[in-house]
């Protein structure tokens, strides 16, 4: 009983059926917005006008069908085509330049040894020489390490107590930021992953709750476990109270490359790492919002990999 455009949040839908009545002629697959309730949808609209025997048109007839979810998967494919491109140059460009960087490491070293340290000045810019040097030999490694296919050597780990590992890693850097760690842990089955790759994802989730917390602050690592569609599965938190990633950032945050860090301070690349792992692994990892606290993110692991029995904690 309503009028077709009312249907449509725009009304370009209810007047593509007003175009075809006015000028007979039909459109295909044009989209327009529908909104029923609270509840909006893209779809794909194709109208025909009707006629009668002697021609002269009489009405419309229209199919839709929703495409918001095949548009959404066509621009990630192509994010993913672009995101694959850029990855084979840079792993290509880190191969080539990992030898001469190494070589400058080297070099510097030597010159710390032949030339007076005495001058300020010159200490200055070989220290940071040498700082740069390392930092982009660190990064040509991550690269290397994102682009490499390795088979995962799983085996049965706590969770929590990797955690804690981690943690007495980073003191220092902690202890320089006058940052304090809180557990939040509940008791947890043992799970089936690689330890030195999940290893590598809580250190990189560590190293930004430290970069993004203000000194003096309070990073909250928590765990648990939920049920999924078919098994229970483990989840792990880590949060920090600094100014937290903004909503549109979201799904951008874990792009290879994509940072929100200052320039010169973050190269993109460990967090798509940790995406990586954490899928390899058969998980999931998102950044949420929390009230009260600054970057969230989350990981969901389940207890076992395909083909391994879970194991009970205290076994």
């Amino acid at each position: 009983g309503k009028p077709v455009e009312e249907w449509f949040k725009d009304a370009e839908g209810g007047n593509l059926f007003l175009q075809v009545l006015r000028e007979g002629n039909p459109v295909y697959r044009k989209e327009a917005r529908l909104k029923i309730g609270r509840k909006r949808a893209l779809l794909g609209i194709s109208i025909s006008p009707v006629r009668n025997r002697w021609g002269k048109l009489i009405g419309v007839v229209g199919t839709a069908s929703e495409i918001s979810s095949l548009k959404r998967a066509r621009i990630e494919e192509r994010i993913k085509e672009r995101l694959m491109v850029m990855g084979e140059i840079a792993l290509e460009v880190a191969h080539e330049i990992r030898g001469p960087l190494y070589g400058i490491q080297l070099l510097v070293q030597n010159l710390e040894q032949f030339l007076s340290l005495d001058i300020p000045e010159v200490r200055v810019q070989l220290q940071t020489l040498k700082d740069t040097a390392g930092r982009l030999t660190q990064m040509a490694g991550k690269l290397l390490d994102f682009g490499r296919k390795r088979e995962l050597e799983c085996r049965w780990i706590d969770l929590n107590q990797l955690w804690k590992d981690v943690v007495m890693e980073m003191n220092q850097a902690l202890k320089a930021r006058d940052l304090k760690v809180k557990f939040k842990f509940q008791e947890l089955p043992l799970v089936y992953v690689d330890s030195e790759q999940m290893r590598m994802v809580l250190l990189n989730l560590l190293e930004n709750a430290i970069d993004f917390s203000p000194a003096g602050k309070e990073i909250l690592i928590l765990s648990g476990m939920r049920q999924g569609k078919q098994n229970l599965r483990v989840w792990t938190q880590i949060r920090d109270q600094g100014s937290g990633i903004a909503l549109a950032e979201h799904r951008k945050i874990f792009n290879l490359f994509y940072t929100t860090k200052p320039q010169g301070k973050g190269s993109g690349i460990g967090l798509a790492i940790c995406k990586k792992v954490v899928q390899e692994h058969g998980g999931t990892i998102r950044v949420r919002k929390i009230k009260g606290w600054g970057g969230v993110f989350e990981i969901v692991l389940p207890i076992s990999l395909e083909g391994e029995n879970a194991q009970d904690f205290n076994s």
